[in-house]
Formats: structure tokens, sequence, C-alpha cells
């Protein structure tokens, strides 16, 4: 306890407040056309926010191409009109029309807005030189973001003769705001692909990220707006034709439902669902487990994704490819189930009630949602409830309830705390945090040892980044609406990154890693011992990236388990290193690709392990991507081979009306799985997508290679009425 009082103490002698940059928003005094031409006298009569500052490569340096950025407003909406000009037009990198793609490898622009000027939540929106957009909520200063989020805005831009120009709207309707508060916080990003260059309004530091809430300049004069009377309602339509080998016969669903969205004050927001229905979402990348712990797949369903910044907690925000060793809220658990193949099968949601936003000065979300029965699962009522009190600028204390049980009729509550301490003026101008939990949980038939708790700290800044954490979880810890990789064990996590910019032979960053990870049992006595190495590690300045691995590892197998057909991993300790290259071309090319090559041992044997993708950007409208990834393994018990093919393409028609299609085989399901999605965007929120999946399995020993095994088609309109 002394040594967290002196470091408080030390925290808060040691910052130091920086500048504020700030503009104040002019009303529009003529109507503003959403088209890609600025050419409205009020747009030629407003000023500019001022000049952009250079943050990569060389911060707080001119820009190397000039940005102009003009905003208004009327009582309905928020308009933004940005110049950007280049001197080399014919070198705009724009790959993609289609929303919600990854604009990072493409010319964009981001602008960030912080409503509630609470500088830890905002919104993200992000628009490429075809007009491709993408929105994302943000929330605890970047720690958590939303990315599936989904905003009813608009934007057009176009390529013009000296660089390209975007024309952006977006509603107010569309934002959660306090209307007593004209002062906004704000920022805005210009993207040069081809430079690797980013242009910043505010905090043009390599130790602050634009996500970073805090520190955002401000924008003030925003008054007399509206939300109108805050109510959204979005019915849907569906029809379709369903067909599955091993059930038989033909079936033709159709259904309706609905949405209703009602701001109960400005920035107060409930979610009414009816009859929710998910077909839109995209299917998951299959994953070949060789452990004997569960996989984790990220949320895509956008009941669940909109507004789940409030129920994150503790170190799930943040968690690496593996995922999180556990999550007191997961809302996968809820409508999704695996059946005895381990296939993901979806349990009809009857509704639900989501409350999201603050009241005073506590942010709260709520949750309660029913399923309906499916098979021998009877129906159930799940409830979740997160509340958090922000302290200082950036940190908070918070509590999260769960109750409710998916996976049988046992009674399971849930309850915990987390207290989270974060600056950016750490020993002046650097990024510091402090988390520390606790929860337990209460399950019919299990008494005792059901708690976990755990602190984390961390210094995670450009030239060098550090963290440590420690954690435990007891054996009977269940969070029946959560996910727990591993339970009954102690784990300690410490991660130190250098990462020098040393400005010659085409280098820009240099990060030196080393990453130390134990897991022990509640005795101390060591479970798995994993130390990540990298001695060489490139960043170039053309894009290119290479990096060498040398993965050190112990782990000791408690019991028996399979790890593939016929194939067992024997009980007792193993030491073993692996080895791990990485080589990326550049991005921003139309062809790239990206080789990671793993070898080594591999519990008393050997394991190679390639992986290749190949991507492709035509420039407008095609995007192409192969995946091929192999596990090559051999053991004293006998060898196998597993292996993934995947292919994205994706054609964009324009920026509303995209066709998505995603085709995998892997060769221990030995099924073939096509997921095809036509969006047409008719108008902002008003969307009609057209679903296709379709799948063939291979049966051995029936004269042919695949037949037919599932079939599933549905068409559904989803249209959005504000009033």
């Amino acid at each position: 306890m002394k040594f967290i009082r002196f470091l408080i103490l030390f925290i808060f002698v040691s910052s130091l407040f920086s500048e504020v940059r700030e503009y104040e928003i002019k009303e529009a005094k003529c109507p503003i056309k959403i088209d890609g031409y600025i050419d409205e006298e009020c747009w030629l009569q407003a000023e500019s926010i001022g000049d952009l500052i250079q943050r990569e490569p060389n911060p707080n340096s001119p820009p190397t191409e000039k940005t102009e950025v003009k905003i208004l407003f009327d009582k309905d909406s928020l308009y933004f009109a940005i110049y950007c000009f280049d001197s080399e037009p014919k070198k705009i990198v724009a790959s993609s029309m289609a929303r919600d793609s990854e604009l990072r490898n493409d010319d964009r622009i981001e602008i960030l807005l912080d409503p509630f000027l609470d500088r830890r939540n905002a919104y993200l929106f992000v628009v490429n030189p075809l007009g491709a957009i993408m929105d994302s909520i943000i929330s605890e200063n970047g720690a958590y973001m939303n990315r599936e989020w989904d905003a009813v805005w608009d934007a057009r831009a176009r390529i013009v003769e000296d660089g390209w120009i975007v024309e952006i709207e977006i509603p107010f309707k569309s934002l959660n705001f306090n209307p007593s508060n004209d002062k906004w916080g704000f920022n805005i990003a210009r993207f040069i692909r081809r430079k690797l260059e980013e242009d910043r309004w505010c905090s043009p530091s390599l130790d602050i990220r634009f996500v970073q809430v805090s520190e955002a300049g401000i924008i003030k004069g925003i008054k007399g707006i509206s939300q109108g009377h805050g109510i959204d309602f979005k019915p849907y339509g569906i029809l379709g034709q369903s067909w599955a080998r091993e059930n038989g016969g033909e079936k033709f669903p159709a259904d309706i439902g609905a949405d209703l969205v009602y701001k109960i004050t400005p920035n107060l927001t409930s979610c009414i669902t009816i009859n929710t229905d998910f077909a839109e979402t995209e299917v998951d990348e299959r994953r070949i487990n060789l452990t004997r712990f569960p996989l984790f797949f990220p949320e895509k369903r956008t009941f669940f994704l909109e507004g789940a910044g409030v129920f994150s907690f503790g170190e799930s925000m943040g968690f690496g490819f593996r995922g999180p060793d556990f999550l007191p809220f997961f809302s996968r658990t809820i409508g999704l189930a695996e059946d005895e193949e381990g296939n993901n099968v979806s349990i009809p949601i009857i509704g639900g009630v989501k409350l999201t936003g603050k009241i005073k000065d506590y942010e709260i979300g709520f949750l309660d949602v029913a399923t309906d029965r499916y098979g021998n699962i009877e129906r159930k009522n799940f409830l979740v409830t997160r509340v958090k009190k922000p302290l200082w600028e950036q940190s908070y204390v918070g509590l999260i309830f769960t109750y409710g049980n998916p996976e049988s009729d046992e009674r399971n509550f849930l309850a915990g705390f987390d207290f989270r301490y974060r600056t950016s003026k750490f020993l002046g101008n650097k990024n510091f945090y402090f988390l520390f939990y606790g929860l337990k949980t209460n399950t019919e038939g299990l008494k005792g040892n059901d708690s976990a708790f755990g602190f984390s700290i961390g210094y995670p800044n450009d030239t060098f980044e550090a963290s440590f954490s420690w954690k435990q979880i007891e054996k009977n810890f269940n969070p029946a609406l959560g996910f727990v990789y591993r339970e009954d064990i102690r784990k300690a996590f410490l991660s130190l990154t250098y990462a020098p910019r040393p400005k010659k032979f085409g280098i820009r960053r240099m990060p030196f890693e080393l990453r130390w990870n134990e897991t022990m049992d509640l005795k101390n006595k060591p479970l798995m011992r994993n130390v990540f190495l990298a001695p060489i590690n490139i960043e170039f300045e053309s894009g290119e990236h290479i990096e060498f691995n040398i993965i050190p590892q112990y782990e000791y197998v408690d019991e028996e388990y399979e790890i593939f057909e016929g194939i067992y991993i024997p009980a007792k300790e193993y030491k073993q290193t692996r080895y791990r290259i990485q080589v990326e071309t550049a991005s921003k090319r139309p062809w790239s690709i990206d080789i990671m090559y793993w070898w080594g041992g591999f519990y008393g044997g050997k394991n190679t392990s390639p992986e290749i993708g190949l991507n492709y950007r035509s420039g407008k409208h095609v995007i192409l991507g192969i995946k091929y990834e192999q596990n090559r393994v051999s053991l004293p018990q006998g060898s196998f081979t597993t292996k993934i093919y995947s292919i994205r393409f994706d054609y964009s028609f324009n920026p509303r009306l995209i066709l998505y299609n995603f085709l995998q085989y892997d060769n221990k399901s030995d099924n073939i799985g096509i997921n095809s999605r036509l969006r047409w965007t008719i108008s902002p929120g008003n969307d009609i997508f057209f679903v296709f999946n379709h799948s063939w399995i291979d049966y051995e020993g029936e004269g042919r290679r695949f037949f037919n095994y599932t079939n599933d088609i549905r068409f559904k309109i989803v249209y959005t009425h504000r009033f």
C-alpha cells in the first residue's frame, strides 16, 4: 500500500498541463448538399481551422502536403469540408469503396469527436479518397475500440487535379451529447499512405495515439442543436430458403422484427430489440485448435456491439490475438452455442433491452436479453449491469454484475469491481496506467474458490514501452456469461520494448521486444512458461517489415488430451524452443504479401507452420485476399498435417453497393464453406442485404469428394425512420 500511495503521489507531482488548441465553429447560413463539391457560398466564406502538424515521420514539422479543413453546423448536423492538396495526385493510394473496410492501407481522413468533453470517450469517423467510410466508438481514452458500430452519416469524396476533396455530414441524431455544453473535444488527422505520413491538428507526438481522447483539441460555439424527438425506429423483414443434408427437406423462413432506439436524454440511449436477426453478420474465420483450451472468437453482431464499450472490464480492453485470460461478460454466450460437432448454432432471441450512456457523473450500461427454446435448451433470460464513475481526467472506478447461465439451468451470478488510473502527463508528457480488479461468481453446486483478481501497470510510449500484470483465477471461478481461458492458476506477464528510430539505411523504427509469460497453479507449481524475444524487428520507411523471434517454452500437461484424430499428447513436462520469421511487404502497393514461418520443438516432436497471405487491391473496385495456413506436426506417437485455405473477394460497384465473398476450407472438418453478402445502402440507415451461405463436406468412401451439406439464402430489408 505504501508503494501505491507513493506511486499516485509521484504521478500527480510530475503531471504537467499542455496547451490545448481551440477553434470556434460558425453556423451555416446556406443549405449544404453533400456531393463532394464544396462550392456553396457558406463554404467559400468559412475559415480554415488552421494548419495541420506532422506527427510521422518527423514530429512537429510542417506537413509535406497542405490540408485545408473547414467546419460548419446547423441545428441538425455537423459538416466538414476537407481539401487534401497533393503535388502528385496520380500517386494517391485509394483501394477500397467498401464500408468498414481496412482503410489503414489508404490515404484517408480521420475525425475524432468527444461531444461530452469528458476526455475519455469519443466517436471516430474515417473517409478515403473514393468515399469509403468507417466509424468506431472509442472508450476509456482509446483502450477499447468498437469498430463494428455503424452510425447514420454521409460522406462524398472525389480526386481532383491537385489532390482530393471530401465533404461530410454527421447528424446530431447519430450522437450522444450534452446540449448545455457548447465545447466538444476534437481532432483530425490526414494520412498520406505512400509517404507513411500522418499529419494532425492537435498532439503530434509519437507517444500519443490519435484515439487518445484526452489529447484532443476543442471546437466551440455549438449551440441550438437538436436530436429531434430522439427516436429511431428500425423495422426489418426477411425471406429465405434453407436446407441441411442431415435434417432433410427444405425450409422457407420468413420473419419480421424491429429495433426501437430512444434517446431518453441527449446522453442516455435505450434500445429495444424484438425478434432479433443477424443474417447479415459475417461468419467466423476458421481456426484449428491444437491446444486443450478454448479458442476465442470476437463478437460481430450489431445489437451487442452498439454501446459495448461501457461493458468492457479491466484487462478485457486491448487483449492480444489469442484473446483474454478471462472476461466477466462476453456477449457471444447469448444466442450462440456449439452443437455436438463443434459448429456454431444460433439460438433465437425473443427480444432485449439495452440502456447505455450517462446519468449525471456516472456511465452506465444495462442489458436484458431473452432467448427462445432451442432443442433441449429452455427459454432463458440474461442480465448484465455495468456502472463506471469517472475520476480525475482519464481514470475511473467501476462495478459489474451479471446473472444467467446459457449452458444449464443452474443459477449463476457474478459481481466485480475495477479501478483504472491513466494519465498522458506522467513525467511531463508520457503515458502511464495502473489497473486493479476483483471478481467473484456464485454458481449453484459450487462452493468457495470462485474468485478472480489481479493488477497491471504500464508505460506505453513510442521509444520505450513496459508493462507488468499479475492475476489469480480460482478453480470454481465460473462467469457463465463470460469467458475463461484457464482456471485454477496464477499468471504473471512482463513486456519490455525498446524501439529506436535511427533514420538511417531506410529504417523508420526498430522495436526490440522481450515478453515473459509465467503460469502456475495455486500452489505455485509451474504449468507454463513462454519467453518471446525479437532480436531482429525492422520497420522500413517504404512500409516493409521483417522480424525474427526466438520463443523458449516450458509446459506441464496435467492430463492426456487428443490433439488430432487418434493422436494424444501424454501428460508430462515439455521443454522446447520455437522460432519465427515474418516478412511483410508494404500494403500501400496494389500487390502485397505476408509470410510467417514457425518451426521448432512441439510436445516432444516438431512442428513446422508456414502462413502465407497474398493481397491484391485494384485501386477502386476489387479487393482480393488469399491465405494459407499449415501445421506439419511430427510426434513420437504419430504425425499429421492441418491445412486452412481462405479466399476473400470483395467487389465494390460504388461506395453504397458492395459484394463481399469469403470462402474457407480446412482439412479437420473436411468442409468447404462460402459466405456471400450483397449490401445495398439506398440511403444512410436504409439497407438491403442478400446473404448466401453454402457448404460442402467430404464424405470418404461414397465415390466422390464433396457433397452439398448446407444451403441458406436470406433476403433482408432494414429501414430506419428517425423522429
